[in-house]
């Protein structure tokens, strides 16, 4: 007999959570963002900068050049490295809250791809702003009806 922990499948694309590590699964609202993953747990947590990406392409499908400079716009003149700006749009395109709109011709060098935010990611947004938003109500002590 195996010691190797049980592992069940789930999804139609085969993708496996350990039955040992619980907390790989996702929650209920998560089940409609992430249709791969159906189990009940904790809401999933998106992080500040895919937020803030996700935000900025709800006005509009841009470039990554252009999202760049709206983010150092919305953080005073501070933007994220380039590694973890692509890394968290990577994330975002992987989970299906972004998706490519097109492609742009900018001068001599390779079209510039655009973005877009998709339904699902759109939701996502909305989901753990409401999360941030009870969250920030009881750290003032206020009550807020979701």
């Amino acid at each position: 007999m195996s010691n190797a922990p049980a592992r069940s499948r789930i999804g139609v694309d085969g993708a496996l959570v350990s039955r040992v590590y619980p907390w790989l699964t996702l929650g209920t609202e998560a089940a409609t963002l992430f249709p791969l993953m159906r189990k009940k747990s904790q809401a999933v947590t998106i992080h500040e900068v895919t937020l803030q990406i996700l935000g900025i392409l709800r006005e509009g499908p841009d470039s990554a050049n252009h999202i760049v400079l709206r983010l150092s716009q919305e953080n005073d003149g501070k933007t994220p490295p380039l590694a973890t700006f692509y890394r968290h749009l990577k994330t975002a395109l992987d989970n299906g809250w972004v998706a490519i709109a097109g492609e742009v011709q900018a001068g001599r060098g390779r079209p510039q791809q655009r973005y877009r935010v998709t339904d699902a990611g759109a939701r996502a947004a909305a989901v753990e702003a409401r999360r941030l938003r009870s969250l920030a109500d009881l750290a003032l002590g206020r009550t807020h009806a979701l």
